[in-house]
């Protein structure tokens, strides 16, 4: 669960669409916090607590997947996100960085996409894997992360 709620809020940041918040986010992220508050409020009902973080990934995620996140809309999820990590500390990824082999890997990858070098690409991608980092291309360019 996770790696599921640390990918989302990767995406979160990838937003670049402008505009006020849809009406379903606001939906999400009150439904979200009374759930996780009334869970806490039962003698720290951590079970039913994440189930409200999961709901509320997976509903970011269907807003994501229509296209009615906004960058305000992101950034209050992953305000409500955080409010909730207050109490797991586990819930927004680390400032994980790649060492400077992996970096150097990374680049060279990308370089070789540039010139369409694909096998050469495919070389580097599979040497980062070994390396424990997995590669997702997607359409805002090239996402890592670790391997656990």
């Amino acid at each position: 669960m996770i790696d599921k709620v640390h990918g989302f809020v990767r995406r979160l940041d990838e937003i670049d669409q402008e505009g006020p918040p849809a009406p379903a986010v606001e939906s999400a992220v009150a439904k979200a916090r009374e759930a996780f508050d009334r869970a806490l409020e039962d003698d720290l009902n951590t079970p039913e607590a994440l189930a409200a973080v999961h709901e509320l990934v997976n509903e970011g995620n269907r807003l994501l997947a229509e296209g009615a996140l906004t960058r305000e809309g992101a950034a209050r999820v992953r305000s409500r996100l955080e409010a909730m990590d207050q109490v797991f500390a586990v819930l927004l990824p680390g400032e994980d960085r790649l060492s400077p082999e992996e970096q150097a890997l990374f680049d060279a990858r990308q370089e070789a996409r540039r010139k369409r070098e694909f096998q050469k690409a495919d070389e580097r991608r599979n040497e980062l894997e070994e390396m424990g980092v997995i590669l997702e291309d997607t359409p805002k360019g090239t996402r890592w992360r670790r391997k656990h």
